[in-house]
């Protein structure tokens, strides 16, 4: 009788291992996308204008760093000195 509860849990570790919440180092799982279908047109748009800037403003702070990188290549070395 311990044998099958045995053989029970090995299974549904078998399984867990294999769904994304069961690997080990995959990192945080993106939650899904939430329902938008009641928005409105106006609400979208507006929400689509949120996103946009988001985006740029994440890109500008990409080009920010890169440049940074690039006008002072040892700064980040002095710092550790």
């Amino acid at each position: 009788m311990l044998r099958g509860s045995s053989k029970k849990k090995q299974r549904a570790a078998g399984n867990a291992e294999r769904t994304p919440e069961g690997e080990k180092g995959s990192g945080p799982q993106t939650p899904p996308s939430p329902d938008l279908s009641g928005l409105s047109t106006e609400e979208m748009a507006i929400l689509r204008d949120v996103l946009r800037r988001q985006e740029q403003l994440e890109s500008t702070e990409v080009d920010r760093e890169k440049y940074e990188l690039l006008s002072h290549p040892f700064k980040s070395q002095e710092q550790g000195h």
